[in-house]
């Protein structure tokens, strides 16, 4: 069976108890995931993404979203239940060094082993898969900010979304439909309509109608660099965005697979 470490997670610790309005998103800790402030700091090292604790009377809920290993709650559990590490594995009717094993995150155990460790210590196991979702389009609205030499675009983010179509093409129709709000950058929305109008001719099927609302820019754009380093852009820049007036090399934003 697949160990814990390989699932997308929840763990109830029960009976359950109500998160205190203090435990409020305080800081990012990566991408796409918020920090919360804890109850208990000794969870913080060792559990990644969102990992909610509250104490209520001695009674403790944690939600934990992509679980580096279950040493931690079974520990957690055991303390919390008042039980030395012989005494947990005789009521798992397991061994006491494969207690200290996973405690110790140098064994990780099965989504069965964990169940029955934290059963012994009066606990319940939940876990829950949740589909991810598909990115759009339309969340890059965002993904600029001005300044003094112009508008400033943030490639990283749309290299992120082109790299997540170039992985999951059976999403690109969904991931193109909902139309951008009008960003503040018409350089940004034409990036975005040109990727969009890219993305469906390659893969053969009719660009999104929002596209056509998107004006031309008035005045051409081209990326920065040396006179040649512009000419091979001008060579390389998809036929979407060059009639829209951008220069900008294919490979600027597209990661070619290895087969291509």
């Amino acid at each position: 069976m697949t160990g814990v470490p390989a699932l997308a997670a929840r763990f109830a610790f029960l009976p359950m108890c109500h998160l205190p309005s203090a435990a409020e998103p305080t800081h990012t800790v990566s991408p796409g995931f918020r920090g919360i402030r804890f109850a208990s700091p000794r969870f913080r090292p060792r559990l990644r993404a969102i990992p909610r604790i509250a104490t209520k009377t001695g009674k403790c809920c944690i939600y934990a979203y992509t679980v580096i290993n279950g040493s931690l709650l079974v520990r957690d559990a055991r303390q919390r239940a008042g039980l030395s590490v012989r005494s947990l594995a005789s009521a798992a009717g397991v061994s006491p060094s494969t207690v200290s094993r996973i405690e110790s995150a140098h064994m990780d155990p099965t989504v069965g082993m964990l169940t029955r460790l934290l059963a012994a210590a009066g606990h319940d196991l939940e876990l829950s898969a949740t589909k991810k979702p598909v990115p759009s389009i339309a969340s890059l609205a965002s993904a600029w900010h001005a300044s003094a030499r112009g508008d400033i675009i943030d490639w990283t983010r749309l290299r992120a979304f082109l790299d997540y179509l170039q992985l999951h093409p059976e999403s690109t129709t969904t991931a193109l439909r909902n139309k951008p709000a009008a960003s503040g950058s018409a350089l940004l929305d034409n990036i975005l309509a040109g990727i969009a109008e890219t993305e469906s001719k390659e893969r053969k099927f009719p660009a999104p109608a929002w596209t056509k609302s998107v004006p031309k820019l008035q005045e051409p754009w081209a990326s920065p660099g040396t006179p040649r380093q512009q000419a091979r852009a001008h060579d390389e820049t998809p036929p979407a965005l060059a009639v829209r007036g951008i220069t900008l090399a294919r490979s600027s934003l597209w990661r070619e697979s290895a087969d291509a």
